[in-house]
């Protein structure tokens, strides 16, 4: 068994040193460097032999079957001799400080975009806040960040999704066709339990989005929607 897990290949330049179950049933498997490659600079991403100090983290990863994950990684501070920075190693499937490998950030992305973010916390054992943090850095980096300046009204509307089963409001600028917001509820028509909608009408600056979910609607579909909108309300 130790010999099997010893080959896993999920954990780039690592192997598993020891893997034991604890008492509430999760798994904490313990890695160790693995010995024929040497450390990458975390500033310039070369290859270095100085380690300064090496600690260990505690980080979750993604479940395995009905198990939670749960990994013991040394991380060293390497002194590269290559740009002169002390730095924490670059670690292919772990960013920096991060306590959520790569794997399950990806798999908490995945279910955001489907499920609310308290069935996701349930589902995950994560925190809201963690699971919100990850969704909100996805909704950055495929919408870019919102720019009020200008924005003097907005309008909303709630739109059918999937045969009616579920729904989004759409809020949108008055004024041009600019979609700012498309939070989804898995509620009736004015049904929505989502206060960013509430809170983005009643505002002039960026919309608040401290509960509910976005749906993810692509540039493309966003267009669509707005010149939608744009026709319920009868606007120019």
């Amino acid at each position: 068994m130790q010999d099997a897990m010893s080959c896993l290949v999920f954990w780039e330049d690592h192997v598993v040193q020891s893997c034991c179950e604890q008492t509430d049933g999760s798994l904490l498997i313990k890695l160790s460097e693995y010995p024929a490659r040497d450390a990458r600079c975390g500033a310039c991403g070369e290859s270095s032999t100085l380690v300064h100090e090496r600690t260990w983290r505690r980080v979750r990863e993604r479940d395995w079957l009905d198990r939670r994950v749960w990994l013991h990684v040394p991380v060293r501070r390497m002194d590269c001799h290559h740009c002169g920075a002390r730095v924490t190693e670059r670690i292919g499937w772990l960013n920096r400080h991060a306590r959520l490998t790569e794997r399950l950030r990806v798999w908490v992305e995945t279910l955001a975009e489907l499920l609310p973010i308290a069935h996701v916390a349930k589902l995950t054992g994560l925190h809201w806040h963690t699971i919100k943090e990850i969704d909100k850095a996805r909704l950055q980096h495929r919408f870019g960040n919102f720019e009020g300046r200008g924005v003097r009204r907005l309008v909303m509307d709630e739109f059918a999704l999937h045969k009616g089963h579920r729904y989004a409001t759409v809020v949108m600028d008055a004024g041009g066709d600019t979609v700012f917001s498309c939070p989804a509820t898995a509620r009736g028509r004015y049904g929505t339990s989502s206060s960013a909608t509430s809170s983005a009408v009643s505002s002039n600056s960026m919309p608040a989005t401290t509960s509910g979910r976005w749906c993810g609607i692509e540039a493309p579909t966003m267009g669509t929607v707005a010149i939608k909108a744009k026709e319920h309300f009868r606007m120019p």
